[in-house]
């Protein structure tokens, strides 16, 4: 039996029965959280996008193929206009590899365009639009700097009362990174058309 039978059969049986209701319930609650924050910042951000992990496996397999079936996909994310989802967003990873679930919201910004606007994220005041006591981390294994609220543990006796949460902490980080997403951009833009005068 290939060692199962060290592990018992009703660990293998939850295993699956939690993997069924995971698939059920969890894009359902990104989808909420998603749906919140674009209709609290669209009317002021109108070309906020909101991906959803489970939905956006294509893409991340493009951005990060040598990660293969162990991608990870348990997030919901909301890139700037003018930028690659990937490069610079607001992200909210779930923490599913141990119970209890956690989870953190904040600012994850990748390497190939950190070195450009390094100084300015690190100057965000975050307090300026809120609550937010963020810490920083480099994400090696994405190659991502990320500015997080503290780690929080997911309460699924209260799904809807988390969505809020996580979404108003969205919100928050989102119109504080917004100027420094701003001034990537235009980086970016000009860089491209520089690009486009020397060839």
């Amino acid at each position: 039996m290939s060692g199962l039978e060290k592990f018992g059969i009703e660990l293998v049986e939850g295993y699956f029965k939690g993997k069924k209701i995971y698939e059920k319930v969890f894009p359902k609650f990104y989808d909420s959280i998603a749906e919140r924050v674009v209709r609290a910042l669209q009317s002021k951000y109108p070309e906020i996008e909101p991906a959803i992990g489970p939905r956006d496996r294509a893409r991340a397999l493009t951005r990060f193929p040598e990660k293969g079936e162990n991608i990870p996909l348990d997030w919901v994310a909301f890139g700037f206009y003018g930028l690659d989802l990937y490069d610079f967003h607001i992200g909210v990873i779930l923490l599913m590899e141990d119970w209890p679930v956690k989870y953190h919201t904040g600012l994850h910004v990748m390497e190939n365009v950190w070195k450009f606007i390094k100084e300015d994220t690190e100057s965000i005041d975050w307090k300026k639009k809120g609550d937010l006591v963020s810490s920083y981390i480099f994400a090696a294994h994405v190659l991502e700097h990320r500015f997080l609220d503290p780690t929080r543990e997911l309460n699924f006796n209260d799904l809807k009362g988390e969505e809020e949460y996580i979404s108003n902490r969205v919100i928050q980080y989102y119109e504080a990174s917004a100027p420094v997403a701003l001034k990537l951009a235009k980086i970016i833009q000009n860089g491209t058309q520089k690009d486009r005068k020397e060839s």
